[in-house]
C-alpha cells in the first residue's frame, strides 16, 4: 500500500469503493488536484468505512457533522494514493472478469 507508488488492489466493501469514486474525476486521466466532497454515513458500518479509509490515507477527512437522524455527513477529499488503489482495483476487476 504504501504511498501509491506501486498500488494494489485492496478488498474493499461497494461503500468504500463508490466513496473513492466519487472523489475522482472519471475521465481516465488523473487530476492534478482532488476537490472535496460530501459523503453521509446513514449506518454505523458506512461510517466505520469512512473512517477506515481515512486509516489507510485514502481519503482525507476534513470534517464531519451529525444529524438529529444519527446519519454523519463528512467533508473528504480523495487522496492520491486512494486515487491509485481505486484504479488498481478497477483494474483488478476488468482481469478477473476477462478470464
Amino acid at each position: 500500500m504504501g504511498d501509491g507508488a506501486e498500488p494494489s488492489p485492496i478488498a474493499m466493501t461497494l461503500y468504500e469503493q463508490d466513496t473513492l469514486e466519487l472523489g475522482c474525476g472519471h475521465s481516465g486521466r488523473h487530476p492534478a488536484q482532488y476537490d472535496y466532497y460530501v459523503r453521509i454515513g446513514e449506518t454505523r458500518d458506512e461510517s466505520d468505512a469512512v473512517h477506515r479509509l481515512h486509516d489507510l490515507d485514502l481519503i482525507h477527512l476534513r470534517s464531519m457533522s451529525s444529524t438529529k437522524s444519527g446519519a454523519i455527513v463528512y467533508l473528504i477529499r480523495l487522496t492520491a494514493k486512494g486515487d491509485a488503489v481505486m484504479r488498481a482495483n478497477w483494474d483488478f476487476r476488468k482481469s478477473t472478469e476477462s478470464t
